[in-house]
C-alpha cells in the first residue's frame, strides 16, 4: 500500500475492468439495494420476517461499511491538510537549556489514521445507538420500516452524488 496521504480510492485494484464503475459508494449502494429488494421479496413473496430481516441488516452492514470507507478518506484529506503545531524549528540546533526529552512529533498520516479511525468508532456507536432507540420507540416493524426507507433513500443519494461527480 501506499504511505503518502494522497491515496484515493483510484489507488485500491480493480481486478476486473469491465466492474471499475462498482468501487467506492456505487458498488456499495447498488449492493445495499440489492439486498433491499431482496428483503422486500422474502417480506412480501415468501413472507418470512427473517428473510427480510437478515437482507435489510446485510444491507445496513454493507451501507455502513460504504460511507465508513468514504469518510475515512475524507477525514485523512482534512487532517493531512492541517498544519502541525510543531513550533519554531531552528534545525536542530537548539541551546542545551531549551531541549526537552520529548517524544518526536506524529507524521500528518499517522495523526490521519488514528482521526479516522476515532470517527469511524464514534459513528458506529452512534448509528447503533439512534437503531436501538427507532426500534424501542416504533417497535420492531415499524421501526424497521423507517431504517429500511431511510437506507434506501441514502443508497439513492450515494447513487446521484457519484453519478453528479461523474459527469461534473
Amino acid at each position: 500500500m501506499p504511505t503518502d496521504s494522497s491515496r484515493d480510492l483510484a489507488d485500491e485494484v480493480t481486478r476486473v475492468a469491465g466492474v471499475s464503475y462498482l468501487q467506492g459508494a456505487t458498488g456499495h449502494s447498488i449492493g445495499s439495494l440489492g439486498f433491499l429488494l431482496l428483503g422486500v421479496v422474502g417480506l412480501v413473496v415468501i413472507e418470512s420476517a427473517a428473510v427480510g430481516a437478515g437482507a435489510v441488516a446485510s444491507a445496513s452492514l454493507l451501507s455502513a461499511n460504504g460511507v465508513s470507507i468514504y469518510l475515512w478518506d475524507r477525514v485523512r484529506d482534512v487532517v493531512a491538510e492541517t498544519p502541525s503545531n510543531e513550533g519554531d524549528d531552528d534545525g536542530g540546533r537548539a541551546r542545551d537549556s531549551e531541549r526537552t526529552l520529548s517524544p518526536p512529533a506524529l507524521s500528518a498520516e499517522h495523526k490521519a489514521e488514528l482521526t479516522g479511525g476515532l470517527v469511524q468508532v464514534v459513528g458506529l456507536v452512534t448509528v447503533l445507538a439512534v437503531v436501538i432507540g427507532t426500534i424501542r420507540i416504533l417497535g420492531i416493524e415499524r421501526g424497521s420500516y423507517l431504517l429500511g426507507a431511510l437506507l434506501a433513500a441514502g443508497n439513492l443519494v450515494a447513487l446521484a452524488l457519484a453519478w453528479w461527480d461523474t459527469d461534473g
